[in-house]
């Protein structure tokens, strides 16, 4: 007789063991290792250290950050400006009024010598209360943060006497952020959190004096954004169309981008020059002054009128943004959306190509 509880059990092994686990973009970009230590950071095989603005002058030249940002060094900056209440600012500025001008009549009632560093004070203090009251100015909590990345820390600290030269030259002081560094490269990354907490009171004159974009690339106040500057990670804003030969050569390899670049040109001008109170904005066909519903930026407003058009079968988008009075633009590059359907239409423009009458 045989007795089944004397039976051995086979053990079961779980499938899970044998299933390995999928590879993330996460697990190919993220560092082999991070290690933390309170002077830097060590991710991979690099080194970071972040720091921190803690005092400026009492004046700020305008672009005084630009000889930071055009440093030659892997470098990543982060601005927080957190808005201040001016009716708490103004207490606080009337308390320090007092203050000061308590301090300027004791010293003449004691016959001393004036102090001019208490009298420049009085004004500042006295000419911010009058613009705050006007709301000509703004008061902000400004936090100002720098991580710079080095293969080696003897570079990061090439890198922080580099940085305090330059700042110190202009009574602005800076601090790394010790035992603070993790905290620090977080701040600096662009996830918008502000865990440093290191502030400054600032007011808005001296505040767009640190405006990030400046460069002594080609760049302007308005214009289309190209790209980016390799050099220097600044913007390069420049709106040709507005000179008076706004010519444009462009050179690069096959499949470089030549024809992507300008077609990105064409859309960022539509972009910058739309009408949102319209129903549309597009580009009129430089033969027919018919808009050109392929390359046009419809308006939330039109929905209803495009499922009414639908409702009828009328199934062309063309007469939609002639009905509605579309925003028409002219386009800054005659022949940018000139395009070839048929042989015929082939034939024709490459033959004026040929003659180059449309170049």
């Amino acid at each position: 007789m045989k007795f089944s509880f004397f039976k051995k059990k086979e053990r079961e092994i779980p499938e899970r063991i044998f299933e390995a686990e999928v590879i993330k973009a996460v697990d190919i970009i993220a560092p082999s290792s991070i290690a933390v230590s309170p002077n830097s950071l060590r991710i991979g095989e690099r080194f970071a250290k972040s720091f921190f603005i803690f005092s400026y002058p009492r004046e700020l030249s305008t672009a005084w950050l630009s000889p930071i940002i055009n440093l030659d060094i892997p470098m990543d900056i982060s601005f927080f400006i957190h808005p201040i209440e001016t009716g708490d600012i103004l207490k606080q500025l009337r308390k320090s009024v007092t203050e000061v001008q308590a301090e300027i009549m004791e010293r003449e009632e004691k016959g001393l010598i004036r102090e001019p560093s208490l009298e420049i004070a009085y004004r500042d203090l006295e000419t911010l209360r009058d613009r705050l009251q006007t709301a000509q100015e703004r008061m902000f909590k400004l936090g100002l943060y720098l991580t710079v990345y080095a293969d080696k820390e003897e570079s990061l600290r090439e890198i922080e006497n580099t940085l305090r030269s330059i700042l110190e030259a202009r009574l602005i002081y800076i601090k790394p952020a010790l035992y603070q560094q993790r905290e620090g490269f977080i701040s600096t990354s662009p996830y918008g959190l502000d865990q440093l907490t290191v502030h400054t009171s600032i007011n808005t004159e001296p505040l767009s004096s640190a405006f990030p974009f400046v460069s002594f690339d080609l760049s302007s106040n308005e214009g289309i954004l190209y790209g980016i500057n390799m050099h220097n990670s600044s913007l390069i804003l420049f709106d040709r169309f507005s000179l008076e030969n706004a010519n444009l050569c462009c050179f690069g390899v096959t499949g470089s981008g030549k024809s992507y670049a300008l077609k990105l040109e064409i859309l960022r001008y539509l972009v910058q020059h739309r009408d949102p109170l319209q129903y549309a904005s597009c580009y009129s066909d430089p033969d027919s002054q018919m808009p050109e519903p392929l390359c046009a930026i419809y308006e939330p407003r039109v929905r209803p009128l495009i499922f009414d058009y639908l409702k009828y079968g009328v199934y062309c988008p063309r007469k939609l943004l002639i009905n509605v009075d579309a925003h028409r633009l002219t386009l800054p590059i005659e022949r940018a959306l000139e395009n070839a359907n048929h042989h015929h239409e082939f034939e024709s423009l490459r033959l004026e190509l040929q003659q180059g009458s449309r170049l």
